[in-house]
């Protein structure tokens, strides 16, 4: 996810996985229900996995980026209209305010990203699931 591409090789596995549970025959009722939800699961893992990807990709939406350029040059032009004493209140003014603005701007764009850059979500969370998982596979619990 930090490099915002997807692993192939573990996708292969998972896919592999669902054709197994496709190509399953339920002997009952229950069994039917079972692989159906699993493979409802399976869909929503699909998807979670897709916003996950999506969502390590630097990049804000258009509209957002417009909205929050304008909003700053109205704020700051509109700051700009005050009276002071003397020039250089005036210019000390705008200037920690478009610091401020900058400051925004950039925490905006840094998280952003959740699973890139310095504030990055570590995949050794994951990891340790996926192990857990290998490990019940091999051992299940019944």
């Amino acid at each position: 996810m930090a490099t915002a591409q997807f692993n192939d090789q573990n996708f292969s596995n998972f896919h592999q996985f669902q054709q197994l549970i496709l190509r399953h025959a339920p002997i009952n009722n229950a069994e039917l229900l079972a692989q159906q939800e699993e493979l409802r699961l399976i869909s929503e893992y699909y998807k979670l996995r897709l916003d996950r990807i999506t969502s390590s990709k630097a990049a804000l939406d258009y509209s957002m980026t417009l909205a929050l350029a304008l909003g700053a040059f109205i704020f700051i032009f509109y700051q700009s209209l005050y009276v002071m004493p003397t020039m250089r209140h005036h210019v000390m003014m705008i200037s920690l305010l478009s610091i401020m603005l900058g400051m925004i701007f950039f925490l905006i764009l840094s998280f952003n990203t959740p699973f890139s850059g310095p504030n990055a979500i570590s995949p050794d969370i994951f990891s340790r699931i996926l192990e857990l998982w290998k490990t019940d596979f091999i051992n299940p619990v019944r």
